[in-house]
């Protein structure tokens, strides 16, 4: 994958329920391209009764993934347990999140197996309250 810059935007908020929903949308901001949007992902992270967490997501490019993980200290990682793609989507078949709070600051990293390609990373990115 080639590098470029990007915006990025999460926002999560709480949903009276024992599950916490998220929106996340990414920008170009070089080139001509600029402002154009690159990635969407509308989702909720669910608490299970045993400590552990599931994450359902949906994804602009043509994706849905579930996936399940714990908190350990202030991370939370989550591996995909299966990730179906739409008839014109590339192929994806596995996603590990990792996320942490860091003072004020919402880090995260992410892997992805697609493309008939391993796991490897893909990105990371560090987001600040605004």
């Amino acid at each position: 994958m080639t590098p470029f810059a990007y915006r990025e935007e999460m926002r999560v908020w709480h949903t009276g329920k024992a599950y916490l929903a998220f929106e996340q949308r990414t920008w170009q901001t070089d080139s001509e391209k600029a402002g154009r949007e690159i990635h969407g992902e509308l989702g909720y992270l669910r608490c299970r009764e045993d400590g552990g967490l599931e994450l359902m997501v949906a994804m602009a490019p043509g994706h849905v993934e579930v996936s399940t993980g714990a908190i350990k200290g202030t991370r939370i990682t989550l591996s995909s347990d299966g990730v179906v793609d739409t008839p014109s989507a590339a192929p994806v078949s596995a996603v590990t999140r990792t996320w942490w709070l860091e003072d004020d600051i919402l880090r995260y990293e992410l892997e992805m197996s697609a493309l008939a390609q391993p796991m490897t990373w893909h990105l990371a990115a560090e987001l600040r309250r605004v």
